[in-house]
């Protein structure tokens, strides 16, 4: 009875990559081509970037926030103890992935020294120091919860049919047998029950 519902998380961590851009490539895709060394002053302004926005507490805010979201759409597709489950296996996975975070912020600074010159840097430190920029991180918790509010019924709706979409591709791509394609149909009606019952 539990397979399903792990299933069901690990699918719900593959479509909140969809949901988020910061999860949606893949963590090791493919290496990096060799990049000169970040310059040490702009890497110190993309550093700042990070603790002007919140920093550790922020990266680790919005995948709370991500999983939050994607545990809603499960939890609205499961039996009650199966949602639970899914519940804790996304609060671990959240856990896990916050001990990242220092690196996540490395990575990141490193990409936005890489990518942006040292005057628009220190622009976007400029702004992000004003009163303007410090009230749009203060309202964007708000924001994004207001945005995933909306998406929650559209996300809800589509979630089903993701499973069964998720469900044909891998066992095509695993070529399962009529009976192992049997116990996943079975495995995902008893985790999706329709909505009239």
């Amino acid at each position: 009875m539990r397979l399903p519902a792990i299933a069901v998380a690990a699918i719900a961590l593959a479509a909140s990559a969809a949901w988020s851009p910061s999860l949606a490539q893949p963590l090791l895709a493919r290496p990096l081509p060799a990049q000169p060394a970040a310059d040490a002053a702009k890497l110190e302004l993309a550093r700042q970037l990070y603790d002007l926005s919140g920093g550790a507490q922020a990266v680790k805010d919005h995948l709370q926030s991500m999983f939050s979201a994607a545990n809603k759409i499960v939890a609205a597709n499961l039996p009650p103890d199966q949602g639970r489950l899914s519940a804790a296996i996304n609060r671990d996975i959240v856990d896990e992935m916050s001990k990242l975070a220092p690196d996540m912020i490395d990575n990141g600074a490193h990409a936005y020294a890489d990518n942006l010159s040292e005057q628009e840097l220190k622009d976007y430190v400029a702004w992000l120091s004003s009163d303007s920029g410090k009230a749009v991180l203060r309202k964007l918790p708000a924001i994004r919860q207001e945005m995933l509010a909306r998406e929650m019924p559209a996300l809800s709706a589509l979630f089903p049919q993701l499973l069964t979409h998720v469900q044909d591709r891998v066992c095509e791509e695993l070529a399962c047998t009529a009976r192992q394609r049997q116990v996943v149909a079975t495995a995902l009606a008893k985790a999706l029950p329709t909505r009239g019952s």
